[in-house]
């Protein structure tokens, strides 16, 4: 349920670890995790003023939506250590971090579209404010399909029909949504041709 993008495994991430060792202390147990969060955004409100036009469109597509490409990586792999040490807390904690993460990514595309319908660039300015849309609808999905993956992990529910539907229809909604960010992208990337 990725999309892929070349830039993506080179950035920061926000991680979920499972610490080995010893206590900091004789006799403390090691924490159960830890979140570790070197996560910053490639582009900022002050790379986005110095931009116009076709270069503000690729600093979104190769700064905000390879940077929401990198979080979705976070999220799914923290959410596999979450379910490996039956942690829920972990999950909320993690989730909690990478929402946050992608309010700074929300906040800085809508400067970025906001600048481009100043600079008279309305067809790409829509279309990335549509990708943002579309974004923040599969990030709801995403949480939506993995805590009902959460519960059949927690809960053995594997031979739950309810559960195998619900999953499946989460996972349907997903595909559709990735599919149609794609596409929405790819217009974008044709539009900066025109620009």
């Amino acid at each position: 349920f990725i999309i892929h993008h070349p830039m993506a495994a080179a950035r920061a991430s926000v991680t979920l670890s499972v610490p080995s060792g010893r206590g900091t202390e004789a006799g403390q147990k090691p924490p159960a995790w830890a979140l570790e969060d070197d996560f910053v955004p490639s582009v900022d409100s002050a790379s986005i003023s110095t931009r116009a036009g076709p270069d503000l469109v690729q600093a979104f597509l190769s700064g905000v939506c390879a940077d929401r490409v990198g979080l979705h990586s976070s999220l799914e792999s923290g959410f596999e250590i979450a379910v490996t040490i039956a942690d829920p807390e972990a999950f909320k904690v993690l989730v909690t971090k990478i929402r946050s993460h992608f309010d700074e990514l929300a906040d800085a595309s809508k400067l970025m579209v906001e600048k481009l319908k100043a600079q008279g660039h309305a067809e790409p300015a829509s279309l990335m404010a549509r990708i943002d849309l579309q974004e923040a609808a599969r990030f709801a999905a995403v949480l939506n399909l993995l805590g009902v993956r959460h519960r059949i992990a927690m809960a053995q529910f594997e031979d739950d029909f309810h559960m195998k539907d619900e999953r499946a229809k989460l996972e349907s909604e997903v595909q559709e949504i990735t599919q149609e960010l794609n596409e929405t992208i790819s217009e974008l990337r044709a539009e900066i041709a025109d620009m």
